[in-house]
């Protein structure tokens, strides 16, 4: 195989180089789970990038067709939040979802509302903000019922390593007189 594929695409006799298969296994890997969590569990509510990246009317929309790989190529900005002399940095994404460390599980908020759900991931009302002397990043929603208002900042604790705090706390809608 990867004979093969070091033959596809040559040019000058210059093939396909083999470092970038060892180097992306892990992304493609991670792929091919997503691709598979996805067909068995199409009724879950996915992060911004899935939803946006599947959408049909998105602008960030990739066609699936064959491709057995879900990965995240059109809604790579995300925040970084850690300190200077921390070994990793949290990963904010546009919709306050939150990575604690590298290749790793995320945090998601939602909240339930008068029988209903609201998932962050969803929203197209969003803004966010970065204070880089916190660091903290701040996600508010803002719906006709309620106000949605996530933090996430980091912090050094006594033996020199980082830690990620994250709060979340909802309020109705203030009103103009």
């Amino acid at each position: 195989m990867f004979r093969i594929a070091s033959t596809v695409g040559t040019v000058d006799g210059v093939g396909f180089p083999k470092e970038l298969l060892g180097m992306n296994t892990h992304t493609i890997a991670r792929g091919l789970l997503n691709f598979a969590m996805l067909q068995m569990r199409r009724d879950w509510v996915y992060p911004f990038w899935v939803s946006r990246q599947l959408e049909k009317g998105s602008p960030t929309f990739i066609p699936r067709s064959q491709n057995p790989l879900l990965i995240n190529i059109t809604n790579r900005n995300w925040t970084l939040i850690g300190s200077p002399h921390g070994r990793h940095e949290a990963i904010v994404d546009p919709r306050g979802l939150l990575t604690p460390l590298p290749r790793e599980w995320s945090i998601d908020v939602w909240l339930q509302h008068e029988g209903g759900m609201f998932f962050p991931s969803q929203s197209d009302t969003v803004e966010q903000t970065y204070d880089a002397m916190a660091p903290c990043v701040h996600t508010l929603f803002r719906t006709a019922d309620f106000t949605l208002s996530s933090e996430a900042f980091s912090s050094t604790i006594r033996n020199g390593s980082d830690i990620l705090s994250a709060k979340s706390r909802s309020q109705p809608p203030r009103v103009n007189r």
